[in-house]
């Protein structure tokens, strides 16, 4: 699990720091506009994240927990959903074509 949670974390720090932003995983999970197409996510606890404007296009997402998270405007095209958490998450103008949403409770 530990492994898992590190690979997580250093996929983000080298994604995120090509999008000028800085990005402490100790302090938040929020990544406003930042450009995660592909990444390995699944299992992520993101609940309450900032991802905003996001391009998470083709990304792996199942499993993971994005409870309340604002996922305004992001794109989530082709990314996979399976079994993800979004209970109260804001997917107002969120591009989800070709998503896939199987068992993920809104």
């Amino acid at each position: 699990m530990n492994v898992r949670l590190l690979a997580i974390t250093t996929v983000l720090l080298l994604v995120i720091s090509g999008c000028g932003q800085s990005y402490n995983p100790e302090r938040d999970k929020d990544c406003p506009g930042c450009d995660l197409i592909g990444v390995q996510l699944e299992s992520a606890n993101l609940s309450g994240a900032f991802l905003n404007g996001t391009n998470l296009s083709g990304a792996n997402l199942s499993h993971a927990d994005l409870t309340g998270a604002n996922l305004t405007g992001a794109n989530l095209s082709g990314a996979d959903l399976t079994d993800a958490n979004l209970y109260k998450a804001n997917l107002t103008k969120a591009l989800i074509t070709h998503a896939h949403l199987a068992h993920a409770p809104m």
